[in-house]
């Protein structure tokens, strides 16, 4: 005699698998994209390369210049990750006529899709990554300044529209070691559900506005 709601542990678990494999499949989107890269793995360990700015174009007035590059190196180390536990009650599986078990299972699985943009995010809000250069991803004594000194990319000033136009155009006029302008662009302002209003208001505000003297065309 057939265990009883056999077939259901079975479609359950084929439905596990082939959601699974769906997701960790397929390339993973997100707003982690936006300001971060996938790297192949070899092994244990990743590591990162990265050089320095390119010497510059200068004047031939004598003998030629040359000019050695920057070379950075970080060793990391892979992180094993899974998903966590999900204890189904037999019972339910067994007696499950709906499909319900199933449906709970593709939704359980789904949430996999966001698990890169919070990895990313809360590694931006507790600062605990190091960057090639030796030092924290957010801060205010990054090395290899042009001049020899250090440059800074920390603030604590609350956001509004005078410190998002300070950083703006600190991010603009940035400078490699060797002087010359990164041409940085900055195109997406991130902020948590708090000042998501702020943020609002502080875009907008560098967007044309048409201006009568009636203020009828102002939008």
């Amino acid at each position: 005699m057939p265990i009883q709601g056999a077939v259901n542990n079975v479609n359950a678990n084929t439905v596990y698998m082939e959601r699974g494999s769906e997701i960790f499949s397929r390339p993973q989107t997100g707003f982690w994209a936006l300001f971060t890269d996938r790297m192949p793995l070899n092994g244990q360990q990743l590591g990162v390369e990265a050089f320095g700015p390119s010497p510059t174009v200068a004047e031939l007035v004598g003998d030629r210049q040359f000019v050695g590059l920057r070379e950075y190196l970080k060793t990391q180390p892979v992180l094993p990750y899974s998903t966590k536990g999900l204890e189904l009650d037999r019972t339910s599986v067994d007696q499950d006529v709906t499909g319900a078990m199933s449906k709970r299972l593709t939704d359980y699985l789904a949430d996999g899709d966001y698990f890169w943009d919070k990895l990313v995010t809360d590694i931006l809000i507790t600062n605990t990554a190091t960057g090639i250069d030796g030092v924290s991803l957010i801060n205010d004594s990054h090395p290899n300044a042009s001049g020899g000194g250090t440059w800074d990319n920390k603030t604590t000033s609350a956001l509004g529209y005078a410190s998002f136009d300070a950083g703006m155009a600190a991010m603009r006029v940035l400078v490699g070691e060797n002087g010359e302008p990164l041409n940085v662009a900055p195109s997406h302002l991130m902020v948590g559900p708090n000042l998501a209003r702020t943020a609002l208001e502080v875009v907008a505000a560098i967007r044309p506005v048409p201006y009568s003297a009636t203020a009828q065309d102002a939008s």
